[in-house]
């Protein structure tokens, strides 16, 4: 765990790839998202740091690769809503064509996504 007076960073990955929880107060942002699949093991641990789901308040992908976005649909749909790079939105519907069923991956739709712009 990475601490400031202003922030705290903390990896709740698993599977080899790591997910970072950065804190600001009570306010949390989920900085990539996870295997599809997988929700049962983010949210264990996320309970293992002392977080819950719920206090997410948004999650993001640094990219749309399985390891990285293939959870997102599954946030989606438990009240995490998904920020999307303006640059990385044509990216999203290309994940599905790398998946395979015993993947488990929902496809992410664009239905509550936040894009923003990068500067």
């Amino acid at each position: 765990m990475r601490s400031s007076s202003l922030f705290t960073i903390v990896d709740v990955g698993y599977r080899s790839t790591h997910y970072w929880v950065i804190s600001a107060g009570r306010s949390r942002f989920l900085v990539d998202i996870g295997w599809p699949g997988t929700l049962g093991m983010m949210k264990t641990n996320l309970k293992k740091m002392g977080m819950a789901l719920n206090e997410i308040r948004y999650a993001m992908a640094t990219h749309y690769h399985m390891d990285h976005a293939g959870l997102a649909e599954e946030l989606k749909r438990e009240g995490v809503p998904l920020l999307v790079l303006d640059v990385q939105v044509s990216a999203i519907p290309l994940m599905k064509m790398w998946m395979k069923p015993q993947d488990h991956y929902v496809e992410i739709t664009d239905e509550g996504n936040v894009v923003i712009t990068a500067a």
